[in-house]
């Protein structure tokens, strides 16, 4: 079976790179079916090898490797007013070896990853105001997608089981609404992972996640002309009734300014979260203290985009999220990401994912370029700090509790090229990322490396139909 995928992948790449591929007209499943109009079927397959050279996470050694393949399938059916969808997910991986960091963000096999029933209606309440109400497992994908989202480069989705409600008006504003439990994501033991063991997912009900915000139409004039104003509450609250978790019982505001980017002119982001309640420190369900927990985290770019061949754009970032000074004290001072995404703030995921909006500061620069109107390239360099030396470098679990290892985690270097083959249908992308460690991962006690640097690369096809 692995063969066969391996195979189908080679020749497809040897298919789209062939003379006279990039003019191909776009292949549509739903029309080569020939299905009514009331009908969507959709079906995307992509296949990614990641290597790594010198593993940096807590007690890792070497190198490591996997090669990912997922498949989705979405079939919807009804009118534009009403509609039920279903969407599958097979997420496998092969090439892993004893060390590599495998779990539930890479293995999914054979689940059903959305199940809804959808209503829009073109006015609310007798308002010119459309609504939109999804109810059923659903992803989703709030505001910046920093502390929720819909995977992208994951190999894994994250879902939700509940009621959304979406506004928006004729001017321009929206607002969203949801209340639901998160999809527990199955199996998770390593030995069922590792053989691609399928298992059906299931609704986490001892936790509830809820969340509430609102986004104000485009400025009309002035120098924040197109700007944005988001403002948003996301509210947690889980147990041990499911899995085992950090009983968290958080609520988490914030706003976010932001213009878009467009040519000859500067475009923007600021977002500030707060983040209080109460958590503890780790997962063992024989941990019981309830930590105070107060964090913060703020992000920061400014970015313009030049009206010159290959549409440079240039950026500068920032971001800061907290973390907890004392680990002996009853507070918890690190910011928690919820539910977001991070490859679009901190590089690859998958084996890499060195970085998450925890515990750290790192101001930054990126370049977006696009040659052809085919092909996108991006380059990008970060520093890292621990905000909080005796806390974790976050998701790596590496510490130094007495904060003599310093705090400079050091300088990461991240490329990605993306070539669209044929448009909507076949896309190659290749991409890494190197480490450049600092005093922190070479001193710390549990680290996986001994000063030296740690690289990744991958390679990834897509094909959508």
């Amino acid at each position: 079976m692995i063969i066969e995928r391996i195979a189908g992948v080679l020749c497809c790449v040897a298919c789209a790179c062939a003379p006279g591929s990039a003019e191909a007209a776009p292949f549509s499943l739903h029309d080569a079916l020939d299905l009514p109009a009331w009908v969507r079927l959709s079906v995307e397959s992509r296949f990614r090898y990641e290597t790594l050279d010198n593993q940096f996470r807590a007690g890792g050694q070497g190198g490591d490797q996997i090669f990912v393949m997922r498949t989705l399938a979405l079939l919807e059916a009804g009118s534009d007013t009403v509609r039920v969808g279903l969407e599958m997910i097979d997420a496998r991986a092969v090439l892993d070896d004893a060390g590599t960091p495998l779990d539930a963000t890479q293995v999914d096999a054979a689940e059903l990853l959305q199940a809804y029933a959808l209503y829009r209606a073109p006015r609310t309440l007798g308002f010119d105001v459309g609504s939109e109400f999804r109810l059923g497992r659903q992803t989703l994908d709030f505001g910046s997608r920093r502390l929720v989202s819909r995977n992208r480069f994951r190999n894994t989705i994250n879902a939700f089981t509940g009621l959304d409600w979406k506004l928006g008006a004729a001017q321009g504003w929206t607002s969203e609404m949801f209340v639901g439990v998160p999809v527990v994501r199955l199996p998770v033991d390593r030995p069922a992972l590792s053989a691609d063991e399928a298992a059906f997912d299931e609704e986490d009900f001892g936790t509830v996640l809820w969340l509430l915000g609102g986004t104000s139409a485009p400025m009309a004039d002035g120098p924040a002309a197109g700007a944005r104003l988001e403002a948003y509450v996301i509210g947690l609250n889980e147990s041990d009734q499911h899995v085992a978790t950090r009983n968290r019982r958080l609520v988490t505001p914030g706003l976010r300014l932001f213009r878009d980017p467009a040519p000859a002119r500067f475009d923007y982001q600021l977002e500030v979260i707060l983040q209080t309640g109460t958590s503890r420190a780790d997962e063992n369900p024989a941990t019981l203290t309830d930590l105070d927990h107060f964090a913060h985290y703020e992000n920061l770019q400014l970015g313009y985009t030049l009206k010159a061949p290959w549409s440079p754009r240039m950026s500068a970032l920032f971001d800061y999220a907290s973390g907890d000074e004392d680990p002996r004290d009853r507070d918890n001072g690190r910011f928690d990401p919820l539910f977001g995404a991070r490859r679009f703030d901190y590089g690859p995921t998958g084996i890499w994912g060195a970085f998450q909006r925890s515990n750290m500061y790192s101001p930054g620069a990126r370049v977006n370029l696009a040659p052809r109107p085919d092909l996108r390239v991006m380059a990008a360099y970060r520093a890292f700090w621990l905000a909080s030396d005796t806390d974790q470098w976050v998701p790596n679990r590496v510490r130094d509790v007495t904060g003599s290892a310093g705090s400079f985690v050091g300088n990461q270097l991240e490329f990605s090229a993306t070539w669209t083959v044929v448009p909507t249908n076949v896309t190659v992308e290749v991409g890494g990322a190197c480490l450049l460690g600092g005093e922190f991962p070479s001193s710390a006690p549990n680290a996986g490396r001994d000063g030296e640097d740690s690289s990744y690369l991958y390679a990834q096809l897509t094909l959508a139909f």
